[in-house]
C-alpha cells in the first residue's frame, strides 16, 4: 500500500508539467508582451498562451489520475474502530 502511494506521487510528480517551465513561458510572454511594437509579437505570444493552456490541461488530468487513484487505495484501508466509552465514577 505505502510503496503503491509512493510510486503514483513519483509517477505524477514525473508527469506535470515542471514548475520552471511553467515558469519560463510566462516570463517569456511577459518579455514579448513589453516588447510588442505595432504587435509584432502577437503571433509567439498567442503560441505561449496556448502552450500555457495545454500545460494546464495535462497537469489538471494529471492530479485527477492521482486523486482518484490514492483515493481509491486508501479506502481500502481498514476503517478506525470507534474508541472505547469512557465513564466517569460518581
Amino acid at each position: 500500500m505505502i510503496n503503491g502511494l509512493a510510486n503514483a506521487y513519483n509517477d505524477t510528480r514525473r508527469k506535470v508539467v515542471p514548475p520552471e517551465e511553467i515558469a519560463a513561458n510566462r516570463e517569456e510572454r511577459r518579455r514579448l508582451i513589453a516588447s510588442n511594437v505595432a504587435g509584432v509579437n502577437a503571433p509567439a505570444i498567442a503560441d505561449l498562451d496556448a502552450q500555457y493552456d495545454q500545460y494546464r490541461a495535462r497537469n489538471v488530468a494529471v492530479m485527477n489520475a492521482y486523486v482518484s487513484w490514492t483515493r481509491s487505495a486508501l479506502s481500502d484501508l481498514p476503517r478506525w474502530r470507534e474508541p472505547p466509552q469512557i465513564y466517569r465514577g460518581g
